[in-house]
């Protein structure tokens, strides 16, 4: 049992003078009436009957002058969100150059601080939109149910599979290879929208949007390049597109027309329903958020990695837009069959994965 000595009234009433008439900080007053800071502290609290003690502010010393005017900071903010449109990679004396304000007036510290006080940070970009728990139940019943059809129905029954995928231009794609990829300046909660995608409002630059279909046996079957996607214009792609498509993967009019398709809203309209019956297709549709049981996602990943290894092997330092379309969807038609089947015949141990982790991603 700890032994607390007595805390006298006399005590008590000078604790609360020296509060309240000198304005002595708590640490002072238990030195001078020689009892606990704890002490003090309830004392006072309990004589205000509110839950905190009074707290006497101190008196501004008024300090250093900021280095940075309001206006100064204004321009940081600015070059921020202009820098962002065509790059996201860049460093905070970057910032500075590109507001225009003397580089020598502040330290490299000073800047920091400021770019942070307006929100933004070097944070791990963001590719994947967030899993909920009704995601992680929609993902695990989505998997047992797929379990149950023959695992050649990855590789046959479906005709082929079809994906969005955006390019950012640079015009010296040399300067963003070379950047780490990992980290980017954005806000903390930026990219933590629920969409089916992730956020779609990083930054970045000019992209380049293409339509993608790949087939198992013939590799990549359609690259086709748009300005925005809605229902409108998935609509008029199925009607002038779709029975080109299945007629290359080798279907017939008699057989089951059955693509595989993400959860995209303006990909699941109405009137892409409408489209879709008017040329006798249907869509598996996976579940949203989950690019793992996508097989194209990976075609994805590996043309990026193809369109990067080129810029370093080519030394490309400065591009048109042309030539980037161009070498974009070269190096897109130009993956390997091989690599192509094998990734849609994984679908099944995607599936049995997917279980096996109670629904959260694969390494795919």
């Amino acid at each position: 049992m700890v032994y607390r000595k007595p805390i006298l009234p006399e005590q008590r009433a000078l604790v609360l003078l020296l509060n309240r008439e000198k304005c002595y900080s708590q640490r002072k007053i238990a030195s001078i009436v020689n009892i606990s800071k704890s002490s003090v502290f309830d004392i006072i609290k309990k004589a205000n009957g509110s839950n905190q003690a009074v707290v006497h502010e101190r008196k501004s010393k008024g300090g250093r002058p900021q280095l940075l005017s309001k206006r100064d900071k204004r321009r940081l903010k600015r070059a921020i969100k202009k820098l962002r449109q065509s790059d996201p990679n860049f460093s905070v004396m970057e910032i500075v150059r590109a507001s225009g304000i003397n580089m020598n007036c502040a330290s490299y510290r000073t800047f920091l601080r400021y770019v942070r006080k307006l929100g933004y940070g070097y944070y791990n970009s963001r590719r994947k939109g967030v899993l909920t728990e009704k995601d992680l139940r929609k993902r695990k019943k989505f998997a047992r149910e797929a379990l149950k059809k023959d695992d050649d129905y990855w590789t046959k029954d479906i005709a082929f599979y079809l994906d969005g995928v955006s390019f950012v231009y640079k015009g010296n794609p040399m300067s963003d290879v070379i950047q780490p990829k990992g980290r980017i300046w954005r806000k903390r909660s930026e990219g933590l929208q629920l969409t089916t995608k992730g956020s779609k409002d990083l930054a970045g630059g000019k992209r380049l949007h293409l339509l993608v279909a790949i087939s198992h046996g013939h590799g990549v079957i359609c690259a086709q390049s748009y300005e925005k996607m809605s229902g409108a214009y998935f609509a008029r792609f199925i009607r002038r597109q779709f029975p080109n498509l299945f007629e290359i993967a080798g279907k017939m009019e008699n057989d089951s027309l059955v693509f595989v398709m993400d959860n995209d809203p303006s990909q699941t309209s109405a009137k892409a329903k409408r489209a879709l019956r008017s040329v006798n297709a249907s869509m598996h549709v996976i579940p949203a958020r989950s690019p793992d049981l996508n097989p194209i996602e990976n075609l994805f990943n590996i043309a990026r990695k193809q369109i990067n290894a080129e810029v370093k092997d080519k030394n490309i330092t400065n591009e048109t837009w042309d030539d980037f379309v161009s070498r974009v969807t070269r190096n897109i038609w130009s993956v390997p069959k091989d690599y192509i089947n094998k990734t849609i015949a994984s679908m099944p141990v995607r599936l049995k994965n997917v279980i096996k982790k109670k629904g959260y991603r694969t390494k795919y």
